[in-house]
């Protein structure tokens, strides 16, 4: 996981192919993973 992106490796390699529905749905995951990361809930 990239702690300034808050994306993981395979959301970082295929983001370009990813479609929007697809993004946004990583983007969710991705709030929570820097909430979790900042130690917030």
């Amino acid at each position: 996981m990239c702690i300034g992106c808050f994306r993981e490796q395979h959301e970082i390699i295929n983001w370009h192919k990813m479609s929007t529905k697809e993004k946004k749905v990583a983007q969710k995951d991705i709030i929570k993973r820097k909430m979790k990361y900042e130690g917030k809930k």
